[in-house]
């Protein structure tokens, strides 16, 4: 699987400075923090989503299966 960053550069400084603050987990799911699968880029973001698709927090898109 590929991936990219997000076009978006606000989101991705936004996801970026909340990913330092969780210790890499996603900031994008709630009580993710200490849940080896929320860790950036996360299962959920890996299993759950079609080219194309964001990650549930936004910062990565992906690009190829």
């Amino acid at each position: 699987m590929k991936y990219r960053l997000s076009s978006d550069k606000e989101t991705v400084n936004f996801i970026q400075q909340r990913l330092m603050d969780n210790d890499g987990y996603c900031p994008g799911v709630s009580g993710s923090y200490g849940k080896e699968e929320y860790k950036c880029p996360c299962d959920r973001f890996y299993n759950e989503t079609e080219k194309g698709d964001s990650c549930p927090c936004g910062l990565y898109v992906k690009v190829k299966k």
